[in-house]
């Protein structure tokens, strides 16, 4: 199945999306407050075809990136996911999703949003715990503690949204999550720009989007600009050196006006800046990035 929750999701926008093996429960009850409960023993990561356990999908891409060491096969690691939403008025709702996975780590994601009118205020708090005991799967050890908070201000036009967003992490300990299994959740997030493993991170993000036609609703034009400033911490030589990554998006997608609500097109622009050396794999270099993406969906 596909799930839908900010720390697992299908993360489609390219080739066939993370699929999950389990059971999952909703429970409504009167629109106004709703649980959701799930297991997991299996995944499909996106791009791929093949079934694997839960342990051996956390690492993947990196295991192929960098031709290391893939992850112990653990078929007794399970993803534990719970979720309960309420809606407190007209305009306030708050999200509580927690997820465990034995032997690895358990998080708990708080989500407060509020909106009235044309201005909508979101804040957002995770806590992580580390259960790794002998870091056979993350760099958190047992106990290892991660605090992050996200804001955002968003004004929303007719045509046009614009928002200012903020991530700030408060722990020394940073937070590691497996990124097969989901975008980040956080307000700052635009694709291609990840955050993930890095100390002391404090990102900051401008998004603007606009729908330019009147009679062409399905047409949307974004403009995101990110900043984020880390600690590289070299564990070896016991040393800190202050990093930054920065990237400039333009990201356009649309749908067919006529009969075409299957068909999707996606051209995103991305510019990526870097402070001296980058610590995440994937981004090696300053470069320019160009991407079209046309999904069908039946």
């Amino acid at each position: 199945m596909l799930v839908e929750t900010p720390f697992v999701n299908p993360q489609d926008s390219r080739l066939k999306p993370s699929a999950f093996q389990g059971l999952w429960l909703d429970w409504n009850e009167g629109h106004r407050f709703e649980l959701n409960a799930g297991v997991f023993n299996k995944v499909s990561p996106r791009s791929t075809t093949e079934w694997v356990y839960i342990s051996e999908s956390i690492g993947l891409y990196d295991h192929y990136q960098n031709e290391g060491t893939a992850s112990p096969i653990n078929r007794d690691i399970n993803l534990w996911i719970l979720g309960g939403h309420i809606k407190l008025n007209e305009n306030t709702r708050f999200h509580n999703w927690q997820y465990y996975i034995n032997q690895y780590s358990y998080v708990n994601f708080n989500q407060f949003e509020w909106c009235k009118s044309a201005i909508k205020l979101g804040l957002q708090y995770v806590f992580q715990n580390g259960l790794d005991e002998k870091q056979l799967f993350s760099e958190q050890d047992l106990k290892q503690e991660s605090h992050i908070v996200s804001a955002r201000m968003k004004w929303i036009k007719p045509r046009w949204q614009v928002s200012y967003n903020v991530t700030q992490g408060l722990s020394v300990g940073r937070f590691t999550f497996p990124k097969e299994w989901h975008a980040k959740p956080f307000y700052t997030f635009i694709s291609r720009h990840r955050i993930e493993a890095f100390h002391e991170v404090n990102s900051h993000a401008v998004k603007l989007d606009a729908q330019p036609f009147r009679t062409w609703k399905q047409l949307n034009i974004g403009l995101y600009l990110a900043r984020t400033i880390y600690e590289d911490v070299n564990e070896l030589t016991n040393t800190r050196n202050s990093r930054s990554l920065s990237q400039i998006s333009l990201d356009l997608q649309a749908r067919l006006r006529d009969n075409g609500d299957n068909l999707s097109f996606m051209l995103l622009n991305t510019f990526i800046l870097a402070n001296e050396v980058i610590s995440n794999p994937i981004l090696k270099e300053e470069r320019h990035l160009t991407q079209l993406i046309v999904n069908f969906k039946f």
